[in-house]
């Protein structure tokens, strides 16, 4: 992986995937293989990468013995894109496991607004699987939830607050007082869209009591030793760079990276290992 100032996706390389691959070589025996797929990626230009492609990408691993054993096979993959020059969209591989399929998919999703988020949900819920993935489309709705028996959607959401939450100040208050929970309550857009009727059939796992908000963190910060919620690791006024018309704005934490998932009826449930999330 190639930093960049201000960029938090993968840029130029596949150093990444390699990093990945040293790791799982040293958690289980025999090992695990990366998966050849493609499409895997969206590359792209835009916020601090003028002059390098920055990307949205998946990669899917599997323990040796699955793979010889052929318990586990690529179906198909693909991409759609959100922006005519930028990265953002979603990548999709789906698998055979065993008996049934699971659909992955990889998302960066825009971060200027509710309603654009609103819409980029809509889109790869809706067109992913016609569009990017090629399946053709059934008679009435066809929704990413249809394209395998299971799905599982995560990335960078980019869900800030929801729609009529108290103001940025009071959310900031509550997290400098530890009340992450409340917080979450009060604030993330994830929930407001579900009470709302929207994408109805996604779970997520329940959140364990660390997880704590994913944006906006600063850069070189500490870790409390005891793994507790620090607001000195969070930027709460940001800088916007003079090509966003500089300035400054409040930057209440959010809860921007995520994991969802959904089961077709009748053929049980994912099971999200407790207190993992």
């Amino acid at each position: 992986y190639t930093p960049r100032p201000g960029v938090q996706e993968g840029v130029d390389d596949e150093s990444w995937f390699t990093a990945v691959q040293a790791y799982l070589s040293t958690v289980k025996a025999g090992g695990y293989q990366q998966l050849p797929i493609d499409p895997y990626r969206i590359l792209g230009r835009g916020d601090g990468a003028f002059l390098h492609d920055k990307y949205t990408e998946i990669g899917v691993w599997a323990a040796a013995d699955l793979i010889t054993a052929g318990d586990v096979q690529v179906i198909t993959s693909g991409t759609l894109s959100l922006e005519v020059l930028g990265s953002k969209g979603a990548v999709a591989v789906v698998l055979r496991l065993l008996h049934q399929s699971v659909t992955f998919v990889s998302c960066h999703l825009p971060a200027n607004s509710h309603d654009e988020r609103l819409t980029a949900l809509r889109a790869v819920d809706e067109c992913l699987g016609r569009d990017g993935l090629g399946f053709p489309a059934s008679p009435g709705a066809f929704l990413l939830g249809d394209v395998s028996h299971h799905a599982v959607w995560l990335g960078d959401f980019n869900f800030r607050l929801k729609v009529g939450a108290p103001p940025a100040e009071e959310g900031i208050n509550l997290l400098k007082a530890g009340r992450v929970k409340e917080y979450a309550t009060l604030f993330d857009e994830w929930g407001f869209l579900q009470s709302q009727g929207y994408f109805e059939g996604w779970q997520e796992p329940v959140m364990s009591e660390h997880f704590f908000p994913t944006y906006k963190k600063i850069a070189g910060r500490e870790f409390p030793a005891d793994g507790s919620f620090s607001p000195s690791e969070y930027k709460f006024v940001h800088n916007e760079p003079w090509y966003k018309g500089g300035g400054t704005t409040a930057k209440p934490p959010a809860f921007c990276d995520r994991i969802l998932h959904r089961s077709m009826d009748g053929v049980g449930l994912l099971a999200p290992v407790p207190g993992a999330y």
